[in-house]
């Protein structure tokens, strides 16, 4: 397909009639899934628990017409580097995952995603039961999931403005069609997301370092312990984005006495000098109930990263 044509199928989605799914209400908690990517590899929905999810459910060609291409599903992968991707460079809490629906083989799928040079993941409702899920049918449904569970579907197209409307008949002497293909509102609806810190993460315990210490002996666990300043960017990132995280929040509850200290307040101060501590790095100490450090991680990191290190220290 040329630009030429890529284009005009960009300007004018209006002559596929889109059906609005009934299955799932905004709000609902989103169903569980898995999704067989073009790697073989399987993406669940129970991995990216906590992170906010961009789900595209795409076709290949047109049910009613099974040997015409579906324009606006290949226009929105453009549309998906474009206008996402590119919104939100590096975000690593957003998860983009188009997924076709199981009447596309993989390799018209591989070979439209090498056509358009594209770098992000794809996935193949092998089964039909993403669709049948959170659709109902195999029309293109949009849906943003927030970092609850929450669902909201999203439209692909937007109105034309008056004003572009006319400015195009002006210099064509033609009358635009109601809409075009657009990700303007679902980008919108990321960005909000986003914007929401995660709950269900680490519960940080109220204790001085020695009560720490001792319940730790009491309970026959270790002392996990986040050293940082509040006024430092990648203090600020381990402690909105990993430390609130859901996964991190059930591994380390559960197994270690958790507490964090502002390094320039008193307590802080002491394990500051104690543990010779840099005031620019956020520090995580991983101690024996007895003090003894088993494992120290300075820096920032995702949280995949974050709790790869720590398990790794306790043999896990």
């Amino acid at each position: 397909m040329n630009a030429l044509l890529l284009f005009f199928l960009l300007l004018f989605p209006g002559v596929i009639p889109r059906v609005v799914a009934q299955a799932l209400v905004d709000g609902q908690q989103a169903p569980a899934f898995e999704v067989t990517l073009l790697d073989d590899s399987i993406a669940r929905s129970s991995d990216i628990d906590g992170e906010v999810v961009f789900l595209a459910l795409l076709r290949t060609t047109l049910p009613s017409q099974p040997k015409i291409a579906c324009a606006q599903s290949i226009g929105l992968l453009n549309l998906i580097d474009k206008e996402i991707l590119a919104r939100f460079p590096g975000e690593e809490d957003l998860v983009v995952l188009p997924v076709f629906t199981r009447r596309a083989g993989k390799q018209e799928i591989i070979r439209l995603r090498d056509k358009y040079r594209l770098a992000f993941p794809i996935g193949l409702d092998r089964g039909g039961k993403v669709f049948s899920r959170f659709a109902g049918d195999d029309e293109i449904h949009l849906f943003v999931i927030d970092r609850q569970g929450k669902i909201a579907e999203v439209p692909y197209t937007r109105a034309f403005t008056n004003e572009e409307r006319a400015r195009y008949k002006s210099s064509t002497g033609k009358n635009l069609p109601p809409s075009r293909l657009s990700l303007e509102e679902a980008a919108r609806v990321i960005e909000d997301a986003l914007a929401v810190v995660p709950s269900g993460g680490i519960d940080f315990r109220p204790l001085t370092f020695a009560e720490a210490l001792a319940l730790a002996r009491k309970e026959n666990k270790r002392v996990l312990v986040n050293c940082y300043v509040p006024w430092y960017a990648p203090c600020q990132y381990l402690l909105k984005r990993v430390f609130t995280r859901r996964v991190a929040g059930e591994y380390c509850n559960a197994r270690f006495v958790c507490v964090k200290f502002d390094m320039e307040e008193r307590e802080g101060a002491r394990l500051q000098k104690r543990f010779d501590l840099s005031l620019t790095e956020p520090t995580t100490l991983l101690l024996e109930p007895d003090g003894t450090v088993l494992y120290r991680h300075t820096g920032s990191a995702p949280v995949a990263e974050w709790l790869a290190g720590i398990a790794g220290s306790v043999n896990e």
